[in-house]
């Protein structure tokens, strides 16, 4: 793709959000940043922090903004809003084409239908939660980060990395087309939905993991990450005495232990990153967490970045704050440069063309030598038919059990939690995921005895890179077929 000259390095716009405390105050001087009060409506920080991104995006830059701040500091609530104002019953004070948001609505689906308005989109979703990234929009499959120590060019293929690669990519992240509101809202469901959450005495509904959505124009190619990172917080707090007393089964208690310390880790990790670039040392580890390497050309490379750094009132969190507010002076010392993308051809169309149809051929080789994977046809018929249906009343199932937590979370915003339609779906919950489990058993038993072969990564991964360069094509505007079929991996399974 042509680039134009590089303009001078942009300083990371940092942005301070304020969450209010009956009788708290921050301590001291919140410093020299934009400072979103604790009036600040959703509107209102849209307005601040994301006008000029958007504007760089649609001018054809790659942008991200990313948040950060301790547990139930409002990191969420500002990059998508609240899950209940995602809910269906809402699509009227939006309009069908966005005109009108919602109150509640965060900077993501704000933006998302700003840029809707000059093109469709497609969107990735990405998870990291426990140091290992998973892709939202593929049933929380694992997915690699080229580049890293877990991804080898024999599992991904020598095309996958490019022979003087200075960034890190995801491997066979599934991609979706934003046309119009609806597709904007099934993202949302999908996200909120997936991500992991759970209750802590800090926070009713904290995030376990650091979320990654990506949307790109096909226009130009540019990219625009929203990270929703998880909240930093200090075991002491967060797992209460009152907390050990309602989660008494030591086993959870212990993965709570253990999903904070990664959330630690990967938020100092950052931390030494912006530190590394604010100095602008020699040398930047990168490399000390999958979150750091996902976020590397955000920070290092060709990208405008912003930052809401998100604080309490609360005087019990006076030394988060402080931490908070440090982390934030950090960044404002980051530079990145930023090279405007120029606008797509038709000569981009013959390439993405041609590249996908290098792709089918080397899929259809890989199919030729058992790559694919399969029911092995030397077992009965019966037993094959079997396992095949099998597989499609598992997919049946995860479906459903989707739609009843979009169901759910939509009775929950509209304070139905005490209906009875909210308990009928409550108890289908519970069905649909007693026969995921049931029928993962079954299936999991059926390949030990080989009537199925699990598809072999480089398999895996050229079919995610063509459904990837199906999107693209549709999202240029050429009438293409894009593929969703499923692949299942045992590992799929074991999940």
């Amino acid at each position: 793709m042509s680039k134009s000259p590089r303009k001078p390095g942009f300083a990371v716009q940092v942005n301070v959000r304020v969450k209010p405390c009956e009788g708290g105050s921050l301590p001291g001087e919140i410093g020299s940043f934009r400072t979103l009060g604790s009036e600040c409506s959703q509107e209102s920080a849209f307005d601040t922090v994301a006008p000029a991104l958007c504007e760089s995006f649609l001018q054809g830059c790659n942008c991200t903004l990313f948040v950060y701040g301790q547990t139930g500091s409002g990191k969420t609530h500002t990059l998508f809003g609240p899950p209940s104002c995602f809910a269906r019953h809402l699509l009227h004070e939006a309009g069908q084409e966005g005109q009108d948001f919602p109150a509640a609505w965060g900077v993501f689906p704000r933006a998302a239908m700003q840029f809707l308005r000059q093109g469709p989109l497609t969107a990735s979703v990405a998870e990291v939660y426990m140091n290992n990234c998973f892709d939202l929009l593929n049933n929380r499959n694992q997915v690699q980060v080229a580049g890293s120590k877990k991804c080898s060019i024999a599992a991904h293929g020598p095309e996958f990395f490019s022979k003087e690669m200075s960034s890190f990519k995801v491997a066979g992240q599934t991609q979706m087309t934003l046309q119009n509101l609806q597709d904007v809202l099934s993202l949302m469901s999908i996200v909120d939905g997936s991500r992991t959450t759970k209750s802590h005495a800090i926070n009713d509904r904290s995030s376990r993991s650091h979320c990654i959505v990506t949307v790109t124009t096909p226009r130009t190619g540019g990219k625009f990450l929203f990270v929703d990172l998880a909240g930093s917080e200090r075991i002491a707090k967060s797992l209460a005495p009152d907390n050990f007393l309602a989660n008494s089964a030591g086993h959870v208690l212990d993965i709570r232990a253990e999903e904070a310390k990664n959330i630690n880790l990967s938020l100092t990790a950052l931390a030494r990153v912006i530190a590394a670039l604010a100095k602008s040392s020699p040398f930047v580890p990168f490399r000390d967490s999958v979150l750091t390497m996902m976020l590397k050309d955000s920070l290092a490379g060709n990208c405008r970045t912003a930052v809401v750094v998100t604080v309490s009132e609360d005087p019990q969190h006076q030394e988060e704050t402080i931490s908070s507010l440090g982390f934030a002076r950090l960044c404002q010392s980051v530079k990145t440069e930023v090279t405007q993308l120029k606008a797509r051809d038709a000569g981009d169309v013959v390439k993405v063309r041609q590249q996908l149809q290098q792709l089918e051929q080397q899929l259809a080789e890989l199919e030729a030598k058992g790559g694919a994977g399969g029911v092995n046809p030397s077992f009965p018929k019966t037993t094959r038919e079997g396992f095949v249906a099998n597989q499609r009343k598992l997919m049946e199932h995860i479906g459903n059990l989707r739609s009843c937590q979009a169901a759910l979370t939509e009775l929950k915003a509209a304070k139905k939690e005490d209906s009875a339609e909210f308990l009928e779906k409550s108890q289908q919950r519970s069905y649909e995921e007693s026969q995921i489990t049931n029928l993962k058993g079954i299936l999991i038993r059926s390949q030990s005895t080989g009537v199925w072969k699990e598809p072999s990564k480089p398999y895996i991964y050229k079919l995610a890179a063509k459904r990837e360069l199906q999107h693209e094509l549709a999202a240029l505007g050429e009438h293409v077929q894009v593929q969703d079929s499923f692949v299942m991996t045992l590992k799929d399974l074991l999940s």
